[in-house]
């Protein structure tokens, strides 16, 4: 039996508007404190009260409606519901009184079957009265979620984008049960010298790579003319006509007689004298 359904209802007739008690026809199998749920309106209003084992039980009501039907289960100290025989509701009526007759039906039970849909899906049948717990969880098995007055609302997911150092680079709010696509930003490539002078800049997207080439390096050689090479690769001048430091050399009539020197850096010291 269901907790606040009524399957066969005992008529207790007519109390007066301003009685304020109803006497029942039950001895109380117990001593302590009782709960009478009366339905009113699509509502429950709880009256406790006390009794005492062996004597009648008697209920205290107060603003309860005139000329109004109202039915009512009781709960003992335990919180089982009270039967009297085959009876576990109770109705009564505040005057003015209809005389004879058969007690109405129930107007909240039994219930009608009940059928609780998540997104519309059938995921649970309880009984008339029943409470059930269904949770909503993520993948985790973590709850989740909050009711906002009128649907249970999934909360949004964070995406968050980070390079190998573990740096957040970008992040997204992701609703929940979809997907997104983040977008990572591309990068730039600088090529400095060791002063440090900026030789060049390249973008490069994310997750590739690219090939930068240098601009080639002009040197001078030893005898003032331009030498061409690639970047990072080692220039060796030509050699002067000697070794150097370079030592001049003395000639008579084209005769070499003599040298004088040495000379740094190689240069073509030749001092020619011509007798006639």
């Amino acid at each position: 039996m269901s907790a606040n359904c009524c399957n066969k209802t005992f008529d207790l007739g007519c109390i007066g508007a301003g009685d304020g008690f109803i006497t029942l026809p039950i001895d109380a199998a117990v001593t302590g404190t009782y709960t009478a749920y009366f339905k009113y309106l699509g509502r429950e209003i709880s009256f406790p009260f006390e009794a005492v084992e062996g004597e009648a039980m008697t209920v205290g009501v107060s603003g309860l409606n005139e000329n109004h039907n109202f039915y009512f289960y009781i709960l003992d100290p335990e919180g089982e519901r009270v039967l009297f025989g085959e009876y576990d509701c109770f109705s009564v009526r505040v005057r003015p009184c209809t005389i004879g007759g058969e007690v109405p039906d129930d107007p909240s039970g039994p219930c009608d079957p009940i059928d609780i849909q998540l997104n519309g899906v059938s995921v649970a049948a309880p009984e008339c009265g029943d409470t059930i717990d269904i949770p909503v969880l993520n993948t985790l098995g973590t709850p989740v979620g909050s009711w906002n007055g009128t649907r249970w609302l999934a909360p949004s997911g964070q995406a968050q984008l980070r390079d190998t150092d573990n740096n957040p680079i970008s992040t997204a709010a992701v609703p929940s049960n979809t997907a997104v696509a983040l977008t990572a930003p591309d990068a730039t490539a600088v090529v400095r010298n060791s002063v440090p002078t900026v030789i060049s800049t390249t973008a490069i997207l994310s997750g590739q790579s690219v090939n930068i080439a240098l601009d080639d390096i002009t040197h001078t050689d030893s005898d003032g003319s331009p030498a061409i090479r690639p970047a990072q690769v080692p220039f060796v001048a030509t050699p002067c006509g000697g070794a150097c430091p370079y030592d001049g050399i003395i000639q008579i009539n084209g005769v070499p007689v003599d040298t004088f020197g040495p000379f740094d850096p190689c240069v073509n010291n030749t001092l020619t004298i011509n007798i006639n």
